[in-house]
């Protein structure tokens, strides 16, 4: 079964680990790999070896230097780091070559068995009793609820209408829907570089009634139990209820447009939005077309974004072709270039949870790489969402 909040609280991860204190006090990249040597054959940590493979990478010329050195070693170490070095993989390709299976992807719904592989699954986990019959039944009946309110007032919205609660899958997609993006966008690094914080400061952009502010809440003090988290949204009622649900969520909630932050320069060290950019209206209610209200998001949040701060963002795709698409990732990241972003990420098939029971039971492990364990995670085809990571 999932885990609750407070067993996902019971003993946070404060601890940073030996090689990553090493590099946040300014030691030499030769004590780095001689730390990286006693992880992998001493303390058996592999996570450990990866930090100190991505901090290297990260410390330039010098970094890369030691690394071959380690490299051109016949131990099993050097071998690994060789055919990481003459591969130029990625760090997803690393955690693959050196053993580490932190998440269990479903595939895709297209695929043909998908649906029994997740029955079995949800079954055996108990957030689902009954036959695989009855899963599809269900599966079609929620698909069905979801295309009948589809209507953008408080009564119709699934968020206001109790419809969200009603729901296995995860039609109605919150901030925890799409945990596993946020957490492997961020990854290993800078949420150490956050846990090390007195207080990170960490901003979401909209709140879909109060679930996302929730589940951001909840996302954030597994990262570090002492961050700063702001939520803002346009719309006043909304705004009335998150500061209802403060004790709850400890966020500080404030009315303001996305498109318009009114934080001084510099204040966050992670900005995240969830679904945000295709509701965005202007000063007539009217929508502002995605491609439009992305640059005015961009723009903000680039003043108000520490140095080396992210944007984080989950979105969904335009209905258009494939062409089209491709077209508006491309003007998406020229766009995020000029304004200054130094790093730019289009991510085309992130990781959600099918089910609300999995929203937010992922944690963070001490050498800062999230665990998932037995969530129903599947991969979001390009076709309806995409993520966005910008650095400044």
């Amino acid at each position: 079964m999932a885990e609750t909040q407070s067993e996902i609280f019971e003993q946070p991860q404060t601890d940073l680990p030996e090689i990553y204190n090493l590099y946040k006090s300014g030691e030499s990249s030769e004590k780095l790999v001689a730390q990286m040597y006693k992880d992998y054959f001493s303390n058996r940590d592999v996570e450990a070896v990866l930090l100190g493979i991505l901090l290297l990478k990260k410390g330039g010329h010098e970094g890369l230097a030691y690394l071959r050195v380690v490299a051109s070693g016949s131990d099993e170490l050097g071998l690994k780091v060789k055919k990481v070095l003459d591969q130029d993989m990625n760090d997803k390709e690393i955690e693959q070559e050196f053993g580490l299976s932190r998440i269990k992807i479903f595939g895709e719904v297209f695929e043909e068995d998908f649906y029994i592989r997740l029955w079995i699954n949800l079954v055996r986990r108990g957030i689902f009793k009954g036959s695989f019959e009855d899963f599809v039944l269900k599966s079609t009946e929620e698909c069905r609820q979801v295309s009948e309110n589809k209507g953008s007032g408080r009564q119709e919205s699934p968020f206001f209408n109790g419809k969200v609660e009603q729901c296995i899958s995860n039609l109605h997609c919150v901030f925890g829907t799409t945990e596993p993006f946020y957490f492997e966008a961020l990854g290993p690094l800078k949420i150490l570089e956050l846990r090390s914080c007195p207080e990170p400061k960490m901003l979401l952009l909209g709140s879909l009634g109060v679930y996302s502010a929730r589940d951001f809440s909840t996302f954030c003090r597994k990262i570090n139990q002492n961050s700063a988290r702001f939520v803002i949204d346009i719309d006043p009622y909304i705004v009335g209820i998150l500061n209802n649900d403060v004790d709850q969520t400890g966020n500080r909630s404030l009315q303001m447009s996305a498109t318009e932050l009114n934080f001084s320069e510099d204040s966050f060290d992670v900005i995240f939005a969830s679904q945000l950019t295709d509701k965005v209206v202007d000063e007539y209610g009217f929508l502002i077309p995605p491609e439009k209200s992305i640059r005015s998001i961009l723009l903000q949040s680039f003043r108000v974004l520490k140095k080396g701060g992210l944007c984080v963002f989950a979105e969904a795709v335009p209905d258009e072709n494939s062409q089209q698409r491709e077209m508006f990732f491309d003007n998406i990241r020229s766009t995020a270039r000029a304004i200054g972003f130094s790093d730019v990420r289009i991510v085309k098939k992130s990781g959600f949870y099918y089910t609300r029971a999995d929203n937010n039971t992922a944690t963070v492990d001490q050498n800062g790489f999230p665990q998932y364990k037995d969530g129903s995670i599947i991969l979001e085809s390009n076709e309806e969402n995409y993520g966005l990571v910008a650095v400044k």
